[in-house]
């Protein structure tokens, strides 16, 4: 199965370059060039590069210690956003066969590459690595593996901004073979290093520890609001006398029926019936709520891609072949359009 499951995860990346303008271009869009910039020469605090400190820094990281000063820091990112989706994906899927069959595994991992914005794991995007790293720390403290899935972790928390909410699932997951005594001392030496060297680049570059904080708000237009705000802006702006246009589409529409969608089906997961492991749902209910606490939700439907549950939910939720093939058509159709158009720079989240 693992082979058939490799061949697919190719395939699937193979069909989306195939579709866009050409594979370099997938490397040029959108936050792309920020991650280049970071792993060409590093943060600063001079000019637009400033704002760049909102970006983690692992994956700019990785980039630069792959090309080793030899290759093209395009090319490097390409290579490793699709090593990391591959290994990611296998991993997950070994993760999932711990509680399910291998079919329902298999459904899971097939909704996760065809999901209409899965493109960005083919992108110079750390989603692809995201997904890697969560996977691996949630597979090795399954496997009781602690300060293996404890280090893994710290490297999850540097990549994006959900990996801090991995903690409380590892911590829960750790309790049920070890003894508080043997875990807390661990894993709060791991959390808080990782934390506290994104801090340290905070003050390094702006002599401010928080700085990232206030430039996400004044630069990024993000600062907390309670979740029922920022889903409401965007069901206005979708019902709104706006004509039919990107925004409405992509900043209406989109982001409304996401957030929405994202929050109806939480009650579910927490269903006995539906056999969802407690710390996945712990996690994807604080990744909901960290996704859409905000006035202006924007990325919604990527933000997915950085909360695997979901797509264990999705899987049960699809219980019926008619679903399946409904879904699966809507799902390859909106990737394929999306992949076409984030090639060519249009709006695509």
């Amino acid at each position: 199965m693992v082979k058939k499951l490799l061949i697919f995860l190719l395939l699937s990346r193979i069909i989306i370059y195939f579709v866009g303008k050409n594979i370099i271009s997938f490397a040029n869009q959108w936050d792309s060039p920020h991650y280049l910039y970071l792993a060409e020469n590093w943060y600063t605090n001079i000019g637009d590069q400033a704002n760049f400190i909102v970006f983690l820094p692992l994956y700019p990281f990785l980039i630069k210690i792959f090309s080793l000063g030899l290759f093209n820091y395009k090319i490097v990112s390409l290579f490793l956003s699709n090593l990391f989706f591959i290994l990611g994906g296998l991993i997950f899927y070994k993760l999932l066969r711990i509680d399910y069959s291998e079919k329902f595994s298999v459904l899971v991992l097939i909704l996760m590459s065809i999901f209409p914005t899965s493109f960005f794991f083919s992108s110079t995007y750390p989603e692809s690595l995201y997904l890697f790293l969560f996977s691996l720390s949630l597979y090795l403290i399954r496997k009781n593996h602690l300060v293996a899935s404890f280090a893994t972790a710290s490297l999850l928390t540097l990549t994006r901004p959900f990996g801090i909410l991995i903690w409380l699932p590892l911590f829960i997951e750790s309790l049920k073979k070890n003894k508080l005594i043997k875990v807390l001392p661990t894993i709060s030496f791991f959390c808080l290093s990782s934390i506290l060297i994104y801090l340290l680049i905070n003050y390094s570059v702006y002599r401010d520890f928080l700085a990232f904080q206030k430039i996400l708000q004044n630069n990024w237009g993000k600062s907390f609001g309670f979740p029922w705000k920022g889903i409401l802006n965007s069901w206005k702006i979708a019902l709104g006398g706006r004509s039919w246009d990107e925004y409405k589409v992509f900043v209406g529409w989109s982001e409304a029926l996401t957030s929405t969608i994202a929050w109806l089906i939480i009650p579910p997961s927490f269903i006995k019936k539906f056999k969802i492991r407690t710390s996945y749902v712990i996690y994807y209910l604080m990744g909901v709520i960290m996704m859409t606490s905000t006035g202006f939700i924007l990325s919604s439907p990527r933000y997915l891609l950085s909360l695997p549950p979901f797509f264990i939910i999705l899987a049960k939720i699809l219980k019926f072949n008619l679903l399946k093939i409904i879904w699966l058509i809507i799902s390859i159709t909106l990737l394929l359009s999306l992949s076409f158009n984030f090639s060519r720079g249009l709006w695509s989240f």
